[in-house]
């Protein structure tokens, strides 16, 4: 069950989602800190998912995420912690129900970013259908 509701987050399937998996998630390399990174497109909302030198439960192989609105990174309940804007050790697992929840908390599926760029860019490339831009990780 999602927070109060009487929705199971498994009858996303009714939905029509993509039924997003772990493994379908684009992970980009990161050199700075060293380790992987993916952004996921849920309307405007954003949901950053890493695993690097620095993040939560990285020494045990597990993930952080983080949720963004435009560039601030923000508490989303049923996401984060009430005071917090980041979750760690996170499994697989995890990463998949709180792509589910997300779903349902914006009522859309993820769209990928896969090509990270600088937020100075003058070129502006843009990222699929969104036009969210983080920092490339200095060489």
């Amino acid at each position: 069950m999602f927070g109060s509701t009487s929705i199971d987050v498994m009858d996303m399937e009714q939905r029509g989602s993509e039924k997003m998996k772990f493994k379908d998630i684009p992970f980009n390399e990161t050199k700075m800190p060293k380790g992987i990174q993916a952004m996921l497109k849920f309307n405007k909302f954003d949901l950053s998912i890493i695993k690097n030198e620095s993040s939560y439960g990285n020494a045990k192989g597990l993930y952080e995420i983080a949720v963004f609105s435009g560039d601030k990174q923000i508490e989303m309940p049923g996401i984060t912690e009430e005071g917090d804007t980041v979750k760690g050790f996170l499994t697989e697992s995890d990463v998949e129900g709180i792509i589910k929840k997300m779903l349902l908390v914006t009522g859309t599926d993820p769209k990928t970013t896969k090509y990270p760029v600088d937020t100075k860019d003058t070129e502006g490339t843009r990222m699929d259908d969104s036009y969210y831009y983080f920092r490339k990780e200095s060489n």
